[in-house]
């Protein structure tokens, strides 16, 4: 018999033998599992199963809380460090002005003015408008103030003298000096320069002298700090002579 012939046999053999085990000599085959030889082949179920690694759970990455960040060290919690701008400057470490305009208070005044005895005038009165302005530049708390004003006066002289009554302006500019700042009232002192013009009466000089005064100011509406009532007397001076002045006004901030 030659070599190709025998190779054909042991084949035939071989399938033969294959076809004809019993199903039972496989485990679970009387469960409904494969039953033949070719069959557990084919299914692939002699292979050794792969290690499956149990995947973590989705949730187990994320922090438990939302303001959780980890042991970071660096404190994410901190907004600056997750800002690439610099941290905002709030109001309260910006300087103020030298003098702060923003505060400006304006009002009006009527009043009476004295006169002294070398004026040989009897008192009249005087109207006029008013402004201050704090200065939180310099210690403490000063304020500059102005005022403006016009007045009449009738001088008691010999019926000779011409013009001897008129019409008079004057204007102050000076600074002030706050007390006393409560819950109702407000004192401050005045110290100012004045010029007086008389305007052609009777043997007075027009000229510049100093000015002192008291600004007795009071809140007239409550809870509301930016309106006042103010009463200011003053006395304005040149040597010997002077007048004094008594007013009664109002001041807002605007």
């Amino acid at each position: 018999m030659n070599r190709s012939m025998k190779h054909c046999i042991l084949v035939l053999c071989g399938v033969a033998s294959l076809s004809t085990v019993p199903a039972a000599a496989f485990a679970g085959a009387e469960d409904g599992a494969l039953g033949t030889a070719t069959e557990y082949l084919a299914s692939g179920a002699f292979l050794p199963e792969e290690a499956v690694t149990p995947e973590e759970p989705a949730a187990d990455a994320l922090p438990a809380q939302l303001d959780f960040w980890g042991d970071d060290p660096r404190e994410y919690g901190d907004y600056s460090i997750l800002s690439l701008s610099p941290m905002p400057q709030g109001r309260l470490s910006t300087k103020p002005p030298f003098i702060d305009f923003d505060r400006t208070e304006f009002g009006g005044f009527a009043g009476i003015v004295d006169f002294s005895s070398k004026f040989k005038a009897s008192a009249d009165f005087a109207v006029g408008l008013t402004a201050r302005v704090p200065v939180p530049g310099l210690p403490g708390d000063f304020g500059i103030w102005a005022d403006v004003y016009v007045g009449e006066i009738t001088r008691k002289l010999p019926f000779f003298y011409p013009h001897q009554s008129g019409t008079w302006y004057a204007g102050t500019i000076g600074g002030d000096y706050t007390f006393t700042n409560g819950e109702i009232f407000v004192l401050r002192g005045q110290a100012g320069v004045s010029y007086t013009d008389w305007n052609g009466v009777q043997s007075l000089s027009n000229g510049i002298g100093g000015t002192v005064g008291m600004d007795f100011a009071f809140y007239w509406i409550k809870h509301y700090r930016k309106a006042t009532v103010d009463i200011t007397p003053q006395i304005v001076f040149s040597g010997a002579n002077y007048y004094i002045l008594f007013n009664v006004g109002f001041q807002v901030e605007f």
